[in-house]
């Protein structure tokens, strides 16, 4: 399919709809916003289109992957955060209250930081396997010498690793490494 995409423009679409879904949630799980999933989703589908000339064969899907995490990565950098002034009226909301956001926000800062303190191949297992890949698919797409059982030990590692950045407590991470 990827072949025929490089003679002929209009085959990408098959590919577009084939991996769309599977991209967007991954963005959006490392994103944490729609909108801004929604972009780099659609960045990365540009930047395969316009670069599909040097597609290095094998998955498609991990390729894809790799445009996704390097487009987030440049967003990362390039995002300065704007606090917009909401006008707060006197109108009941049925949405949880602002300690509740606050909350559920840290809860994904603390899970977005503590996943970014892995090395990179682990961070792509880990939001591979919350995306629903089986450790046979995330071998394939990840590279030919990965195997099933380095995905289940990556894994495994990565979710202790996680799960002792998350138990410490904040004064204690700013310390020396």
């Amino acid at each position: 399919m990827v072949l025929h995409a490089l003679r002929d423009r209009r085959a990408f679409a098959p590919l577009y709809e084939r991996h769309v879904d599977a991209i967007y949630r991954h963005c959006h799980r490392r994103l944490g916003e729609k909108e801004a999933a929604e972009d780099v989703t659609g960045l990365v589908f540009r930047k395969a289109l316009e670069g599909l000339h040097s597609f290095p064969g094998g998955s498609f899907l991990a390729w894809l992957y790799t445009i996704a995490d390097n487009a987030m990565r440049d967003a990362a950098r390039a995002f300065r955060p704007v606090s917009p002034l909401e006008d707060s009226g006197d109108r009941i909301d049925p949405a949880p209250g602002p300690e509740e956001l606050a909350m559920a926000a840290f809860d994904r800062q603390r899970l977005r930081w503590a996943l970014g303190e892995l090395p990179d191949d682990w961070q792509r297992v880990v939001v591979m396997r919350n995306d629903g890949f089986s450790c046979a698919e995330i071998a394939r797409m990840l590279s030919p010498s990965r195997t099933v059982e380095w995905v289940r030990q990556v894994h495994h590692r990565a979710m202790l690793r996680m799960r002792e950045s998350l138990a410490v407590r904040p004064a204690e991470r700013s310390g020396p490494r």
